[in-house]
């Protein structure tokens, strides 16, 4: 099964709604957010200086990070990009297709995710289903429930 088809067969069985949108150019225009009541997610993937620590970071596309705010709220001292080898290894992921869908290949729960609680609106979050030219869009309580079937950790908090 490829994995999108994991990816759709996961949210059918666990009740998640979505939506699914293919393009032959990607991204879409920034008006396909607006017209679609969607928010362009941002998932960073982040490392803390010792490389024990992995970070799956989510938020708004059109905002900026606070990687020192972000820091000390994990308290693992600097943090920094991970480098493509580690996105090979704990998400399986190239770099410009990261996603919180990505978790589903971190088979040890080596990686953290991190979601901003202002992405929680009346808006679905969107996100790129590990394959370039599609999108799937989740309400924000759908991806929480998703990131908790993968036993994954995660904190929802205000990054801004």
């Amino acid at each position: 099964m490829d994995q999108v088809a994991l990816i759709e067969s996961l949210l059918k069985e666990h009740c998640i709604d979505f939506d699914k949108y293919e393009f032959e150019s990607f991204p879409p225009p920034d008006s396909f957010w607006t017209n679609h009541n969607l928010i362009r997610c941002k998932n960073i993937f982040l490392r803390d200086n010792h490389g024990k620590n992995h970070f799956l970071v989510i938020i708004d596309y059109y905002k900026k990070l606070d990687i020192k705010k972000l820091q000390e709220i994990v308290g693992r001292g600097s943090l920094t990009f991970a480098s493509e080898k580690r996105l090979k290894k704990y998400l399986d992921l190239k770099p410009g297709m990261i996603s919180v869908f990505g978790i589903l290949n971190d088979n040890e729960k080596h990686v953290k995710v991190i979601i901003d609680k202002d992405l929680n609106q009346d808006k679905r979050l969107s996100f790129i289903p590990n394959v370039k030219g599609q999108l799937l869009s989740v309400s924000f309580e759908g991806i929480i429930k998703f990131i908790k079937k993968t036993d994954h950790q995660y904190e929802s908090i205000n990054l801004l």
